[in-house]
């Protein structure tokens, strides 16, 4: 039956995609580099964008009632709201590591004329111009889903720790 093979595709497509391949070389080092930039790249968005409140590390979470829905985001963020209040972001850090990586996402934030650190909806049309990476806004988008959250932030930064856009 359809409804059956349906829901058999998706299950081995979602379970397919939950595990990484392990990484070698150059793919590898670039992951540890990012890894170990997350802190650093925390602390500075805590120095630069006055809206920042505070930062949490979390482990692997499950969504309450869909424990289908797991995922691991870099950090769950306190920042202020338009409205005065405060906000609760997932916030995932992005390491571009190497000259080319970088400056590519220099070039991106110069063409689309971003703010270092700004907001946009996800179901803005210009989502895609300000997450260039499918598979980043993707991630994104499922920790909103695994965390409740209406708020997601993704920071990109140099491999010196610096901010090139947080969004």
């Amino acid at each position: 039956n359809d409804e059956q093979t349906s829901k058999h595709l998706l299950l081995t497509t979602l379970f397919k995609q939950s595990f990484y391949p392990s990484l070698k070389g150059e793919a590898k080092e670039a992951a540890s580099i990012g890894h170990k930039l997350e802190v650093p790249f925390c602390r500075k968005l805590d120095k630069e964008d006055p809206d920042f409140k505070a930062a949490f590390q979390v482990g692997l979470v499950e969504k309450i009632d869909q424990p289908w829905v797991k995922c691991s985001a870099d950090f769950i963020s306190i920042t202020s709201g338009g409205d005065g209040g405060l906000k609760l972001e997932i916030t995932e850090m992005k390491a571009r590591t190497s000259v080319t990586t970088a400056g590519l996402e220099h070039e991106r934030v110069d063409r689309i004329n971003a703010e270092r650190h700004t907001t946009i909806d996800s179901t803005s049309p210009l989502f895609k111009d300000y997450i260039s990476s499918r598979a980043e806004a993707l991630q994104l988008l499922h920790h909103a889903l695994a965390f409740d959250s209406e708020f997601v932030r993704h920071v990109t930064g140099d491999r010196h720790g610096q901010i090139i856009s947080s969004v």
